[in-house]
Parts: C-alpha cells; sequence; structure tokens
C-alpha cells in the first residue's frame, strides 16, 4: 500500500511537472510569434503550399466552364486589346447558349472605339447574371476620406452594386482606397460587378480573397462572389455577413428540383475566404478558346452544339495569353487570374471549404501538443532510453503532421504545422534536460543512500554476528552447567539457579538477536528498493506487465520473464487467502523472496514472518522448537519458551526445505495443519493458532512419496496452493539486468562508489548468457560478488567473472534430476591420496605451518558457516571479510580435509559440517567442484612441477597449511596417474 501511494505522488509530480514544462512551452512559442509574426507567418504559409501541392488535382464541378482568350485567339484575330465588338458579340453567344452565369473577366476602363464600346454596352443591357469587374486597392486602415472612389458620386453609384448589409459589422473589414472601374457607359447599363482584388499574403501569393471590401461604408462583393450568387440565383437582399465566422448565402439553388438550402462560407473576422484551389490550371476545369467559341456560332448547328454544352454553366472569360495577368499560387507560381476567380466560385459552389482554427483552437492545439512531447520523457519513456524516447517523438510529430495533412485534404481544416513542431520540439528538449538533471540528481542521492545502507548493513551483521557468538558460548556453557547438574544432584538449587540465569541470558540474547535480525532485514529490504526502483529502461516491459514487473522489484524480484511474471500475478492472489502456499524449484531460484512477497501482500503483512529451516531442526527436539514448552516440562526448562507457531501467531510461518524433514517431524507438522492447533511440550491444554504456512523445497515431492520418505497426507495439506519457480537457465532474459542489479547491490555494500565501479562490459554480460547456472541465482549473485571484489578497473570485464565449468573427466555436478544411484556411487567414493609427506618444496607457494590456534580459528570458521548453511556471502558478511577471503578460507580447508581423509569425500564433508547430515550434502558439492576445478588444472601439464607453477598462479590467495594440502594433491595426483 505505501508503495501504491508513493508510485502515485511520483505520478502526480511527473504529471504537474509535464503540464508545466508544456504551458510554459506553450506561452513562450506563442510570444515568439507575435515577435517574429511575419517571419512565422510566411512559414506557415510555405507548410500550406506544401499542403496543396502532396493532394494534388481534386475534380471541379462540372457547370464551371473557362473561356481563354488564349495565344490562339490572340493569332486569329490580332494583338490586345481587341475591338469591344468581340467580347459583345462573345456575350451575345452566351447568352443565348442559356449560361447560368457570366464572369467577364476583363477590365474595359477606358472608352474605346464607338461602335466597339456600343456593341459591347447592348451586349450587356438587361442582363443581370453579367459581371464585370473592377480594381480596387485596399488598406486595413480606415478614415473618414476611404472608399471615396473618383469622387464621392462615383462611389454612390457605385453603391448600388453593394449589398444590403448592416454598417455595423463593417469595423474589421478591408477599406477602399481607390479603384479602377468600367468606362461610364458600360458602367451605367451593367447589373453586376464586383472586384478582383485579391489583398495578397505578405509573400505575394494570393491563399485568400476579401469576399466583401468597405466601399465608402457600403459593403461591395467579390468577383467571384458575385458570379457564384447568380448562379446559385441568391439576391443580394439573401447574403448576410458575421465577420470572424461565416458569410451566408440564403436561398441558394444547388441543384435544379433539390430546393433551396443554405450555403454557408467560413471568413475570417476580415471576411477572407480561403481559396482552395483545384490543382494545376491545365489539369482543372473545363478549357474553350475564345476564338473556338466565335467560330462555333458561325452557323446554325454551331449554334446547337454550343447550347447543349453551355446551357447552365457558368462562363468565366479571362485573358490567359502568354504573359498576361499571371499571379502566384500555393500550386503554381504563374496562374492566370480567371482561373483565379474560377477557384473562389468552385470553392462556393462546392462547398469544399478550407476552415482555419481559431486563436483558441490553434492555442489549445499547441498545448496538447507541447504537454505530449514532454510527457513521453516525465511519464512514458525515461530519457536514459534515449533510442525509444526519440523514436516516440519522432513518432509524434511526424503523426501530427499527417493527421494535419489528412485533416486538410480529407476534411478541409488548416492547422499550423510549424509552431505546432516548434512547440514539440522545445518541450521534449526541455523535458529531456529536465529529465536528465532530476535523474543525476537522484542517482547521486541513491547513492549516497545505498552508502550509507551499505555502513549501517555492515554494522549491523558484525553486531549481529557478536550476537551469534555470544548465543554460542552460553549455549555451550548451558549445555556444561546441564550435564554437571545431571552428574552431580538436579535439585541443587545453586545448581538450578545457575542454569536459570544462564537461560534467562540466553533468551535475552535471543531476543536482541531477532531485534537485530529484523534491524538487518530491513536494511537489506530498504536497499533492495532503492536498487530496483530506476530500472533500465531497455528491461522495462509494456502495459500492465510494466506495473507488475515494477512491483516484484520492490519484494527484491528482478525479472523481465513472463513466466515468472504470470507466477508472481498468481501468487498476488493466492496471498489475499488463508490457504498453505507450497513453493517449489531447484535451489537458488528464489524461494524465500516469494514467501516474503506472499506474506507482505496479505493482510498479514504487518504480523511476524518467521522463518524456520527445517532442516536444522532435531528429532528430539523439534516439538520444543516449533510448539515451545512450558516452565518444568524438563530437566533444565527452568523458563517457558515459546514456539516458532507461536511466535508467527497472526503473521506467517515459512518452513524452508519441507522435504528434509524427517518422518517424526512431518507427522506432527502435520498435526498442526489439521487443526491449527500445538500443544507445547509439558502442557496438558491446546493453544490455538492463527498463522498462514508458506512451505519450499527443491525436491521432487511427488518421487519422495513414492520412495516413503514424505507424507502423502501432508504434501496434500501443503499442497493446497502451488507455484513452481523455473531455474535461471529457463529464463535467460533476467541474467543482464540480475547482473546490473547485484553489481549495484555489492557495491553499495562494500561502500564501493559508482565511478569505482561504473558497470558490466557487453563481453562479460555474454560470457554470463552463455552459462549453464547449475546453481541458478544464487550462483550468479556469488559471481557478481566475487566479480565485485576481485575487480581491478573500473568495469567489471569477462576477466573477472570466474565461472566453474566441468569438463569431461573431472568430478561432475549433478543436477536436480540425476539419478540417486549415480549420486551414491559418486559421493561414497574414495579419492586415493596418501597421508602428507613433511618437508615438500612448496614450490614458491606460503608454506608458513599450521598452529594450533590456526585449528581452533577453523573451527570458529565452520561453525559460522554451519549456522549459515554454509553460504559464503551469510559468512562474508558476518565476519566482515570479503566474500573471496571467504571462499579462499573454505576451498583451503576443504583441501586439507580431503588430505586428512585420504581422499574420503563423505568422511570430509561430514566432518567439517560438524556431522549434520543436512548440511553435509552442501559441503560435499562445494569440495566436489573445488577438488574438480584442481584436477583440470593439474590434468593441462606433464609434470607436478609445471602443474606446481600453475597451481601458484590459480590458488595464489591460498596461505600456510592450505598450500601444503595443494602440493600434495597435485603431488600425489602424478604419483598414482590418479583421474578422475
Amino acid at each position: 500500500m505505501k508503495r501504491k501511494v508513493s508510485d502515485m505522488r511520483v505520478k502526480k509530480s511527473q504529471v504537474i511537472v509535464t503540464l508545466c514544462i508544456g504551458l510554459g512551452c506553450s506561452i513562450f512559442i506563442v510570444i515568439i510569434s507575435l515577435i517574429f509574426s511575419d517571419l512565422i507567418t510566411s512559414w506557415e504559409y510555405k507548410t500550406l503550399d506544401y499542403r496543396f501541392k502532396l493532394r494534388g488535382d481534386i475534380p471541379t464541378h462540372p457547370d464551371i466552364v473557362l473561356i481563354d482568350i488564349d495565344d490562339e485567339s490572340m493569332k486569329a484575330i490580332g494583338r490586345w486589346p481587341w475591338d469591344r465588338s468581340y467580347h459583345g458579340r462573345m456575350i451575345d453567344i452566351l447568352t443565348k447558349s442559356g449560361v447560368a452565369a457570366i464572369g467577364y473577366d476583363v477590365l474595359f476602363d477606358q472608352p474605346a472605339g464607338i461602335d466597339g464600346d456600343r456593341s459591347l454596352i447592348n451586349a450587356t443591357i438587361n442582363l443581370k447574371n453579367l459581371y464585370y469587374p473592377l480594381g480596387l486597392a485596399l488598406r486595413d486602415v480606415s478614415d473618414d476620406h476611404i472608399g471615396i472612389v473618383d469622387g464621392k458620386s462615383l462611389a454612390e453609384e457605385l453603391r448600388r452594386f453593394s449589398l444590403p448589409l448592416k454598417t455595423s459589422i463593417m469595423s474589421h473589414i478591408l477599406n477602399v482606397e481607390r479603384g479602377v472601374v468600367p468606362f461610364k457607359g458600360l458602367l451605367d447599363v451593367s447589373e453586376g460587378a464586383g472586384h478582383i482584388s485579391s489583398n495578397r499574403d505578405m509573400d505575394g501569393t494570393i491563399r485568400r480573397v476579401p469576399l466583401v471590401v468597405n466601399l465608402n461604408g457600403s459593403p461591395f462583393p467579390a468577383f467571384g462572389l458575385g458570379v457564384a450568387s447568380a448562379y446559385l440565383q441568391v439576391p443580394p437582399d439573401n447574403i448576410l455577413l458575421e465577420p470572424g465566422l461565416h458569410l451566408l448565402l440564403k436561398g441558394a439553388i444547388i441543384d435544379e428540383g433539390t430546393g433551396k438550402d443554405e450555403i454557408r462560407i467560413p471568413i475570417d473576422d476580415r471576411g477572407m475566404m480561403v481559396i482552395n484551389y483545384a490543382g494545376r490550371w491545365n489539369e482543372t476545369f473545363i478549357h474553350y478558346s475564345f476564338i473556338d467559341i466565335l467560330k462555333g456560332a458561325e452557323d446554325e448547328k454551331g449554334i446547337g452544339d454550343l447550347k447543349e454544352s453551355l446551357k447552365g454553366k457558368i462562363c468565366i472569360v479571362s485573358n490567359t495569353a502568354t504573359g498576361y495577368d499571371l499571379k502566384p499560387t500555393p500550386v503554381e507560381e504563374s496562374y492566370p487570374g480567371g482561373g483565379i476567380h474560377a477557384n473562389i466560385i468552385n470553392t462556393i459552389v462546392t462547398q469544399k471549404f478550407l476552415r482555419e482554427s481559431g486563436s483558441v483552437g490553434k492555442i489549445l492545439i499547441l498545448l496538447i501538443l507541447t504537454i505530449g512531447a514532454s510527457w513521453l520523457t516525465l511519464g512514458g519513456v525515461s530519457w536514459s532510453d534515449w533510442k525509444i524516447s526519440t523514436f516516440s517523438f519522432f513518432l509524434l510529430i511526424s503523426t501530427y503532421w499527417v493527421l494535419s495533412y489528412v485533416a486538410f485534404s480529407r476534411f478541409g481544416f488548416i492547422t499550423e504545422m510549424f509552431l505546432p513542431s516548434a512547440g514539440m520540439i522545445l518541450s521534449y528538449s526541455t523535458a529531456t534536460l529536465y529529465a536528465r538533471t532530476v535523474e543525476q540528481r537522484q542517482s547521486a542521492r541513491l547513492t549516497t543512500e545505498m552508502e550509507q545502507l551499505g555502513r549501517e548493513l555492515r554494522l549491523k551483521s558484525a553486531e549481529f554476528t557478536s550476537k551469534e557468538d555470544e548465543l554460542l558460548n552460553l549455549r555451550e556453557e548451558f549445555a556444561k552447567n546441564m550435564s554437571d547438574s545431571n552428574r552431580v544432584m538436579l535439585h541443587d538449587e545453586e545448581s538450578i539457579q545457575k542454569i536459570a540465569i544462564l537461560e534467562a541470558r540466553v533468551e535475552s540474547v535471543l531476543k536482541e538477536k531477532d531485534i537485530l535480525l529484523h534491524s538487518r532485514q530491513q536494511l537489506e529490504k530498504r536497499l533492495s528498493r532503492i536498487l530496483s526502483g530506476p530500472v533500465h529502461s531497455e528491461y522495462q516491459l509494456e502495459g500492465k506487465w510494466e506495473d507488475l514487473q515494477k512491483e516484484c522489484a520492490g519484494y527484491g524480484l528482478i525479472t523481465r520473464s513472463m513466466k515468472l511474471l504470470k507466477i508472481f500475478e498468481q501468487v498476488k492472489r493466492a496471498a489475499q487467502s488463508k490457504s498453505p502456499v507450497l513453493i517449489l524449484g531447484e535451489s537458488g531460484t528464489g524461494k524465500d523472496l516469494f514467501a516474503r512477497a506472499i506474506h507482505e501482500l496479505s493482510s498479514r503483512s504487518k504480523r511476524p514472518f518467521v522463518i524456520v529451516d527445517t532442516p536444522a531442526i532435531s528429532d528430539t527436539l523439534f516439538e520444543s522448537d516449533l510448539f515451545g514448552h512450558v516452565k518444568g516440562a524438563f530437566t533444565g526448562a527452568i523458563n517457558e519458551r515459546r514456539g516458532y507457531f507461536e511466535v508467527a501467531q497472526g503473521g506467517t510461518i515459512f518452513l524452508d526445505e519441507i522435504g528434509d524433514l524427517s518422518p517424526r517431524i512431518q507427522s506432527g507438522l502435520l498435526g498442526v495443519l489439521q487443526r491449527y492447533e500445538i500443544k507445547k511440550v509439558g502442557s496438558s491444554s491446546t493453544l490455538k493458532v492463527d498463522v498462514r504456512v508458506i512451505a519450499a523445497t527443491n525436491k521432487n515431492l511427488s518421487k519422495e512419496i513414492e520412495k516413503g520418505t514424505f507424507r502423502e497426507d501432508l504434501y496434500y495439506r501443503l499442497n493446497v496452493v502451488s507455484v513452481e519457480l523455473p531455474p535461471l537457465g529457463e529464463r535467460t532474459e533476467d541474467i543482464e539486468p540480475l547482473a546490473h542489479y547485484f553489481l549495484r547491490k555489492y557495491c553499495a555494500e562494500n561502500g564501493i562508489s559508482d565511478s569505482a565501479i561504473r558497470g558490466i562490459t557487453q563481453g562479460a554480460i555474454n560470457r554470463l548468457k552463455t552459462h549453464s547456472w547449475k546453481g541458478n541465482v544464487r550462483e550468479l549473485e556469488n559471481v557478481i560478488a566475487r566479480a565485485v571484489t576481485m575487480a581491478k578497473g573500473k568495469w567489471i570485464t569477462d576477466a573477472d567473472i570466474e565461472l566453474k565449468s566441468v569438463k569431461s573427466g573431472t568430478l561432475p555436478v549433478f543436477s536436480k534430476g540425476a539419478s540417486d544411484t549415480v549420486k551414491n556411487r559418486v559421493s561414497s567414493s574414495t579419492i586415493p591420496i596418501p597421508p602428507v609427506v613433511e618437508g615438500n618444496d612448496s614450490n614458491g607457494f606460503d608454506t608458513d605451518a599450521g598452529t594450533p590456534a590456526d585449528a581452533t580459528i577453523d573451527a570458529d570458521f565452520l561453525s559460522i558457516m554451519g549456522n549459515n548453511d554454509f553460504s559464503i556471502d551469510k559468512t562474508a558478511r558476518i565476519i566482515r571479510e570479503s566474500r573471496g577471503t571467504v571462499a579462499h578460507r573454505l576451498k583451503g580447508i576443504c583441501f586439507e580435509s580431503l588430505v586428512r581423509f585420504s581422499g574420503d569425500i563423505q568422511k570430509a564433508s561430514l566432518e567439517l559440517s560438524r556431522g549434520r547430515p543436512e548440511l553435509s550434502h552442501k559441503v560435499r558439492e562445494r569440495m566436489e567442484e573445488y577438488y574438480s576445478n584442481l584436477i583440470n588444472v593439474i590434468q593441462q601439464y606433464e609434470t607436478a612441477e609445471d602443474a606446481m607453477t600453475e597451481c601458484k598462479r590459480r590458488f595464489k590467495n591460498l596461505k600456510g597449511k592450505y598450500v601444503i594440502a595443494v602440493e600434495e594433491l597435485v603431488r600425489r595426483h602424478f604419483e598414482k596417474d590418479h583421474k578422475i
């Protein structure tokens, strides 16, 4: 729960920082856009142009027809300008053909020949669907004189072409400064006119058109709007304007027979519409040559064909000859002016409008994207995994670009691209820099805290060892006094009093020992969580597995194996019940860690977690150890004692290596599991116990049941919930993260800074991955601990990794499933080594003879190792020596014992384990391993002298009497030509 609360606080902090960075970067980008508005706007325009070109050509309205005054027409009729009678004739032909609207994009600003002007005027009279262009110069600024064209009378004259809109909405509309209009005779008879001013963007490109401008207080329509309104049969009274929102065409007839509809044209606050260019000039719209139309109308058949082709169409007549009226657009650098008007009309009649997001929308998009870019580093992928982080960022920015293009091409929505992209880059860079700074600070803090915890752990271990020694001495003294008391007189008050005092002291020391043990466990737990906190991002999983992986790490379970994570998921569910749990798995797979995790995940986490090393329980005292005894239960039971089950009341009891229990102890344990009652030794009453039982073993209990060494009914009592942990060989993906975890752990415990040992080289990692790991995670931990101790440089290299391998012809290391017959045959074999011959040359080793004091020290050393399950790591922590020192000492003692017992491995291992069968097999395995390694070295040489030279190098850390044992083993190997 505390971990979840902590994670929630961290996530809350990450969210706050992410929001702050995103908001800060957005504000900065907005400020920059205001300062450099012209430059940034021009860049944004370029992104829009790229989208137009990338989209390509789109279909145009089939009723829009362009009549081009092209080079062919110029060649046929003559140089420009032409006699206006040609234009009058064209208007007559189009009118007779039944066109819906005519946009005659030729500015007749001055009178020409009388006949030509009369012809044009006559063709224009009473045509309400014919629109002529007006050239107007526009300005943003408004004053009393703006909008006056050639005197107020002319402005009044043009007012009849204006829209009947409210003048109150004209404040932001572009104003007319001056203008060029058709000559008076033509203007007087014209029914339709519109401006052709485009108000180009700052780079000169035409992207928008002001649909309405302010002509001295009157709303004057654009040429394209007028032609489109005529085609849609929308009178001026039905055109409404709402600047910043839309221009409304009410009662538009889009298709004959479908009724009237409304068209809402999106415009900005200045009345401008973005032109949706259909594509390149030559590839879009229907085109006719001016001269072809004239020729086609020369006979009745031609007129009939024209009627069929042009009836109901919008005809736009414009000069498209080479070098005339060309303007830059997003789709082409040189685009005829008539084509621009055609695109304006096409945008309106097809209603394929382009909409720009408003200021609020732009800021909102910018804010979301900057926050998203920041979250990639702070809330999603760690900056330390720069490949994934960078890929995710580029994926984000690319996705936005793609979505922007799709929004434009499919939905006509224009979003900014430059500013959001700059915002994302700034936000991602800022967040990455911030995350790196924070993680560096956290790393320094964690390093300091780990070093402090390492020092505290060493002090607690030393204190714990002191209490262990004190307890051992007290027990020996207690046993001696008990023996003396039995020999003298059991009812001797003085003896009884002395025994009582000793037992009280033993109980006191036991309590102190338990307190120290709990304190040390808490320190180890804190250290484990610190080490598991900043998990390498390349080892992280995704989704729910990432959360499960982090949760596992909190219990010291460093893994990315899906198999193990699924087991942990099963364990989490099982933790909520009271049912016993049986954990199966080879030695060193982490059964104790899973047992503790089950306890801490359960509702009993605040209650005791008692570990019972079941092989260490003797048959004669198991009732007292497990259930306790009352005062006076037996000789020496001066005080009442609580057993393991009573100590675990309300909590969890972990029965480790349950498969090694004797039948008598199994029977007693079965009774507890059946009734959850215990009966103390010497008591006549039972005591109810509320404990959760977790058992673990590395044995195949089904086979043990078949052999009759394990009770079937006890197995079923324990096997309510069963989990089997896979060996390390089946989850090789965990080797690298575990190696890094153990490296940090032992550096912290030994006070080694990150700068002293920076990490593990890839070569060393590759070597670790190819090893078979018979000892599983425990073996890997030992290898890394040894490497930390023996490392010569700032990196753990493959040369620092000592892996034990067994070659053919050497002593085998048996796996869990090896045949018992084979095991017994080899275990009971005798290595024929004669007694030690004094005075042998040491061949360069330190050969100071052993003293009686050495034997005493060895006995104490073996006693501590026996009390710690012959664990080199635990012993090293207790005696405050390096793991290498402890391993070399044990190796020397094993060699000496082999010599002393003439190679009888079984007798030698029994001696070193002090006759404890539950430890004898572990000692035997180590002894076989040490001796096989020695034989591996010896077999590489043909003479004893050469072999001793190599042994001098390989076993240089062995001292004194242990060297004599090595020397004798080497010499006798060659004398007897002995091979294992």
